[in-house]
Formats: C-alpha cells, sequence, structure tokens
C-alpha cells in the first residue's frame, strides 16, 4: 500500500488506484477547507484517507494495532452488517479513538454497487468520477463532525448540504420533499437513532428529512448552525435550540417539521 501526505491528511492507496487517489485527494482538500469555512469544524489531528477495495482490508489498514484484537472478536458480529453495506455504500467514515479515517470506493467498485436506494434519493447525470468526490466529501463531513455526536437526522444532513456546496449545484432529487409528507410520523429521526440499513423506506426518509430539514435551517436561519456546533451540545441540546429557533411561529416545530419544511420549499421547487 502507498501512502501519500497532504495538508490535512494521510492519504492510502494501492498499485494501480493511482488515479482514484490523485481525484480522492483533491477533493479531500477541497472538502475540508469548504467545511471548515461553512461549519467551522476543526480538522483532526489523526485523518486517514483510504482508498477501499474490501471492507475488511479498510477495517484492519485503518485501524491502529492496538485495535485490531477487538476488530477481530467484533468480527463474528460485524460480518452481516458490513457485507450489507458494502453491497450499497460508496464509503464510510470509522473512528479509533482519536484516529478519524475515511474510506472511498475506487470509480470501478462504484460501478459494481447496488444503486437502487441511492438512484431514489440522488439526481442522475454524474459519472462515477464525480460521485467519488461527493463521497469524499460527504464522508469527510462525517468524520469532521464526529466529535459533535450530532442527531442521525443532522448528521446525514450536514454531510449532503456539503457536497451540494461542494458542487456548486443541488445533488438530491426535487421529488424527495414528498417524502416527508408520505411517511411523516412514520418513523422516529430525532436523537442518535442508528441506521435500519434492513428497511429501505426509513432510509430513505432519514436521508430526504436529514437534507431538506438541514437546508432549510441554514437558508432560513444562516449560520446558526454553526453557532449551535461551537457549543458542543448533545443531540437532544441541539434539536431544542433548533425548536427555540422557530418556536415564535412554529411552536410544536418537532411536531410539525415534515410540513413545515415541504410547504417552505414546494412553491420554490413550482409545486402547488
Amino acid at each position: 500500500m502507498q501512502t501519500k501526505s497532504l495538508k490535512h491528511l494521510l492519504l492510502f492507496y494501492e498499485f494501480g488506484d493511482e488515479d482514484a487517489a490523485e481525484r480522492i485527494g483533491s477533493a479531500a482538500e477541497r472538502s475540508i477547507a469548504l467545511i471548515q469555512e461553512t461549519w467551522a469544524l476543526p480538522v483532526p489531528a489523526d485523518l486517514r484517507v483510504f482508498v477501499m477495495t474490501s471492507w475488511i482490508g479498510f477495517l484492519f489498514r485503518a485501524s491502529p494495532p492496538m485495535y485490531w484484537p477487538v476488530v477481530l472478536l467484533s468480527l463474528p458480529l460485524l460480518v452481516l452488517r458490513m457485507q450489507r453495506l458494502w453491497a450499497s455504500a460508496g464509503g464510510w467514515a470509522q473512528r479509533f479513538g482519536r484516529r478519524h479515517t475515511v474510506g472511498v470506493k475506487p470509480p470501478r467498485l462504484l460501478m459494481e454497487a447496488d444503486q437502487s436506494l441511492g438512484d431514489r434519493i440522488f439526481l442522475p447525470g454524474w459519472t462515477p468520477e464525480d460521485k467519488v468526490q461527493h463521497i469524499t466529501c460527504h464522508e469527510l463531513t462525517h468524520a469532521l463532525s464526529d466529535d459533535l455526536k450530532l442527531p442521525t437526522w443532522l448528521h446525514e444532513g450536514l454531510a449532503m448540504v456539503s457536497v451540494d456546496a461542494f458542487c456548486g449545484a443541488e445533488t438530491i432529487r426535487p421529488e424527495t420533499l414528498g417524502t416527508l409528507e408520505r411517511f411523516s410520523g412514520a418513523f422516529s429521526t430525532q436523537g442518535r437513532k442508528r441506521l435500519r440499513l434492513s428497511d429501505p423506506e426509513a432510509v430513505i426518509y432519514l436521508y430526504c428529512r436529514g437534507y431538506w430539514l438541514t437546508r432549510f435551517i441554514e437558508e432560513t436561519r444562516p449560520g446558526y448552525l454553526k453557532v449551535l456546533f461551537s457549543g458542543k451540545l448533545s443531540a437532544s441540546g441541539l434539536e431544542r435550540k433548533i425548536a427555540e429557533a422557530y418556536k415564535e411561529q412554529h411552536p410544536d416545530f418537532w411536531d410539525e417539521a415534515d410540513g413545515i419544511v415541504a410547504e417552505y420549499y414546494r412553491p420554490k421547487l413550482g409545486g402547488s
């Protein structure tokens, strides 16, 4: 495995993946600058990005040797979830103590992934090379915001809104706004509830709600999230502060959030 030292991170890749490494490394540096400017999130002292060609290889290469016994003991519990995740995910972020790591599949492996869920969320027209850059930005947003312990919807929404900023264009299908209304109240997305990969409708709703709600807050209260992040609030504390920002117009903000966001965006997207 080869290693390249960049300004903010170490980049690891295998022979033959030099082109992917160059693309991912460039996207990583651009993404970090954007994340720092937009959300004022610090860069971890030990940040590593991997061109990821297998999930088990990533776990052992990304983790410090002292974690290897834990990884080995955890494999029987992890294998089914990791295999399911590997089939559809283009990348992920994983923390090992003070080490923050990001794995991104090269374009050749992205083309083999199951894109059925992604096709329902993301706009078409992006090449595998584009997607590699988007995934790099998405996962680095997770890595840099990990210390905040964000609510699950904001954890994903922040990364998706960051990708829009990275691209200078929207990347999410406008029709996903309707998902908020169709599934409102069906799934709980507040707090730090874990993604249920076995329930595709719950996953889609979580991503759609996260994106539109995060985007709504940033557009209607510019810079407010950045201020909240500086306070290192708990997940429930963040949600409480967000509700307080809208309490005059919407006293029951979290009960009405899906409808509030849909009503705000529908005219902007040409809906009735």
